[in-house]
């Protein structure tokens, strides 16, 4: 449903959709990573970090 009205605001164009086509490759690998790491990564350590850049982030935000 997005697509037509993001074509009409000029946010989708052949130049971007050449992007994410060279991009794919790269979101592929990534996916896979993500597959093999899942059950090599401790839970609460991954949680514990998530959470402690979250705030990083949202102070960086609420500072800068």
């Amino acid at each position: 449903m997005k697509v037509p009205f993001m074509t009409g605001l000029g946010l989708i164009g052949a130049e971007s959709l050449a992007f994410n086509a060279m991009l794919a490759p790269a979101v592929l690998a990534g996916a896979f990573a993500g597959r093999w790491l899942i059950g090599r990564v401790n839970q609460k350590a991954f949680e514990i970090i998530a959470l402690a850049l979250g705030a990083a982030a949202g102070l960086n935000l609420m500072l800068g």
